[in-house]
């Protein structure tokens, strides 16, 4: 009997023992994460321990499906500018993140990559780059790239970044200064941003950018050769030249923007088509809407239920010398003008001083019509549309307070 209770103990003592092996294997050995170093190639995902000071290239990602975290760290390059941060060529499914990256020629430069997200980081301090094809932050041939919650700090002339030939480019919740470009590429989005003293570009052939909800201070907004823009629901402050510029930009949609303390709050030249600006605010300026060409290439404007008060020379000024043939109709409608022109120092080319609410020198002839306007209390005329003949008068336009009331056009 006794032998057969030993006997069982040491089988049930093995088959706990093996259980036990089985269940509650041995605790694995972890590696250690691989040291980071100034010039590596990164073929897994990483997280800086450590500053890092760089005298050659920072990080070069060797490989998809990588995410790098600064860990709040900063890399610092001390080379002679011509060095990047991190840079991937050919990748997909990157991650950068929370860190700084400063003297560097260039902080972060993706090329022909797609699928990144750039968040929390602070890109300032990298060479004052103003030449074309660079920026602190440079993307090209790449898309589905997300710039969220970091900042890009450049002198105002120098390029903060440069997106080329790239699609679906998105900067959200990001503090920038210097400029930031856009060119031959596709659905750009800008928005929840704050831009102080630079520009945000658009330019050669860019198509469907949107730039909506940002702050802009002593920043601009400039559209060349480009089309379907829409500038909506931001609130720019001056001083700057022009807050808006748009030039052979085709589809530009402006609206229920706040534009203040500008010299030219809107300002179109040669070769705009389809545009509408409409339900902004325009304060403070010098003009609110300009617009001086030499031959009248504006192909279906609308300028409509616009506020346009306190502006220094006129709400809306527009002037041609010639009308070209095929010249589509232009449309000033139900706006508001309030105290406009009282600090006018301009003329137009005719001699006349430009200080109403709106005021136009066109040729007679021209298919501008006026209608449905409302002024009040500004300088001179409430509308002042000559010589005769040189607009359509819509009827339905008011003038209240003006000493002048309307020339041009009949107002009640």
């Amino acid at each position: 009997m006794y032998q057969r209770r030993r006997y069982a103990l040491s089988v049930a003592s093995t088959a706990v023992a093996l259980f036990a092996t089985a269940v509650l294997p041995a605790a694995p050995v972890l590696a250690a994460q691989r040291q980071v170093t100034c010039g590596m190639t990164v073929t897994a995902n990483v997280t800086l321990t450590r500053n890092l000071t760089c005298t050659g290239p920072g990080l070069i990602i060797g490989a998809n499906n990588i995410t790098i975290n600064l860990g709040g760290h900063t890399i610092t390059g001390t080379g002679p500018g011509t060095t990047i941060g991190i840079h991937a060529e050919g990748r997909t499914n990157l991650r950068i993140h929370n860190g700084t990256i400063t003297g560097f020629r260039q902080a972060v430069a993706l090329y022909r990559t797609r699928n990144v997200v750039l968040r929390g980081l602070r890109i300032t301090g990298n060479a004052p780059i103003t030449s074309a094809y660079a920026g602190a932050l440079y993307v090209d041939e790449s898309e589905n790239v997300d710039i969220l919650d970091s900042r890009l700090i450049q002198p105002e002339a120098a390029q903060a970044s440069w997106v080329s030939a790239s699609s679906d480019v998105r900067m959200e919740r990001v503090q920038a200064s210097g400029s930031l470009t856009w060119v031959t590429s596709s659905d750009a989005i800008v928005t929840r941003s704050v831009v102080t003293s630079g520009s945000l570009l658009f330019a050669t052939s860019t198509q469907r950018a949107s730039i909506r909800h940002n702050v802009l201070r002593r920043a601009s907004v400039f559209t060349s050769e480009v089309s379907s823009v829409t500038i909506a629901d931001n609130r720019f402050v001056g001083p700057t030249r022009v807050a808006i510029g748009l030039t052979i930009t085709r589809g530009p949609v402006v609206e229920r923007n706040v534009v203040t303390g500008a010299e030219t709050g809107l300002g179109m030249d040669a070769l705009v088509s389809n545009a509408r600006i409409m339900s902004n605010f325009f304060a403070d300026n010098g003009y609110g809407v300009h617009m001086i060409e030499p031959d009248l290439i504006v192909d279906n404007l609308l300028i409509a239920d616009n506020i346009f008060a306190g502006n220094h020379n006129a709400g809306v000024f527009l002037e041609a010398a010639r009308i070209p043939r095929g010249d589509t109709p232009l449309t000033v409608s139900r706006n508001t003008f309030v105290r406009n022109g009282h600090r006018s120092t301009d003329r137009d080319s005719a001699g006349r001083r430009i200080d109403d609410g709106i005021h136009t020198n066109l040729p007679v002839g021209s298919l501008l019509t006026i209608s449905h306007n409302r002024t009040y209390v500004n300088a001179d005329h409430g509308i002042e549309a000559l010589p005769a003949g040189s607009v359509i008068d819509g009827g339905g336009n008011r003038s209240t307070g003006d000493p002048n009331g309307c020339a041009g056009v009949a107002c009640a």
